[in-house]
């Protein structure tokens, strides 16, 4: 929940003129939601699946959905970017201009 809390004060700062919303910001409150469907994911596919049993996976189930959105979610192109996106995040906040890219 932190997240969007952060992303609405990025926001509202920018709307009133306090700072420009930017790509750091952008990154940083990304890369939060990433870790967040990476994680989830992770303990749907470790954890939960092979304790449910077999009928909570069946076609028309509550965790039949939740499974097949999650693993949409986690096999997006947007987790594929996991690790460029953070090397590029901990580029910026320590100084280090990622290559190709000016502030």
């Amino acid at each position: 929940m932190s997240c969007a809390d952060q992303h609405m004060e990025r926001c509202r700062q920018h709307a009133s003129g306090e700072r420009p919303y930017t790509w750091e910001d952008d990154l940083y409150i990304s890369c939060i939601a990433r870790e967040t469907i990476v994680q989830a994911w992770e303990a749907v596919e470790n954890d939960l699946y092979r304790t449910i049993g077999s009928s909570a996976a069946k076609a028309g189930q509550r965790f039949e959905r939740l499974f097949r959105d999650l693993a949409m979610a986690a096999g997006h192109r947007n987790t594929m970017m996991r690790d460029p996106l953070l090397r590029q995040l901990a580029q910026l906040r320590l100084g280090v201009d990622p290559a190709g890219m000016q502030r």
